[in-house]
């Protein structure tokens, strides 16, 4: 390993404040590459306590970053704090000497252990996952934020919801007034009432074999006896 790689160069501004790297990067560029390849979203197997949310914490992150060490890939994720300033720098090292390293700096909800550790957990769960190109589902950061910060709002609540749609009628329209006239035209016997039905439209009949099959056996049968009356013989009719 080249000791001279370890020289810390100021990255050009187009990299970020944020961001060192060795004089060269070209070996780990490559191996890093090889091992995105091989990369897997990280599995959300945490549950947020306050959003009852999952997501995947620090420990998924580094399973899914595994592949980076079989191409010579070292990590490393060394923290400082200052009250409830929390810097987290996260850097790759490669077999051949280069490196390239950045840091994450947040602010804990509350000066305390608890909150200050949280902050450290999330800064390095974010940091990793960034430097190695894992992207993040679900945000556990509730510990690190105060609590009585405002709820944010569901602006999809404001808008107003489209008026329900008035239910179907159970009766056609129109049904009565013709149920009324198949009475009428039975008078003329069963050819008349069978070609008034044929005419009729599909919603009409449905209805009335759905809901007056008996009234309609009986409508037929007595403009059968009127068109006995008139003919020798009931037509031939048509099955209902």
């Amino acid at each position: 390993m080249n000791d001279d790689a370890f020289a810390l160069s100021e990255p050009p501004a187009a990299n970020g404040g944020g961001v060192r790297m060795s004089p060269t990067v070209g070996k780990l560029a490559e191996a890093l590459a090889k091992a995105q390849a091989e990369m897997e979203g990280a599995a959300k197997d945490a549950t947020n306590p306050h959003y009852r949310s999952k997501y995947a914490d620090l420990a998924s992150i580094r399973d899914a970053s595994r592949p980076t060490a079989k191409y010579g890939i070292a990590i490393l994720q060394p923290t400082r704090a200052e009250g409830p300033h929390v810097t987290v720098t996260t850097m790759l090292i490669h077999t051949s000497g280069e490196w390239i390293s950045e840091e994450l700096t947040l602010t804990a909800g509350q000066n305390t252990p608890q909150a200050v550790g949280s902050a450290i957990t999330y800064g390095r769960r974010y940091g990793l996952a960034a430097m190695v190109g894992i992207a993040p589902e679900d945000d556990d950061g509730e510990a690190a934020e105060p609590r009585n910060a405002a709820p944010s709002i569901d602006a999809t609540r404001l808008v107003p919801k489209a008026p329900a749609k008035p239910p179907k009628p159970t009766t056609p329209v129109k049904f009565d007034s013709w149920w009324a006239g198949l009475a009428l035209v039975a008078e003329d016997g069963i050819e008349a009432l069978l070609e008034a039905w044929q005419k009729a439209g599909r919603d009409l009949k449905e209805h009335a074999h759905a809901k007056h099959r008996d009234e309609f056996d009986a409508l037929k049968d007595y403009a059968r006896t009127r068109s006995a009356a008139k003919l020798p013989a009931a037509p031939e009719e048509a099955p209902f």
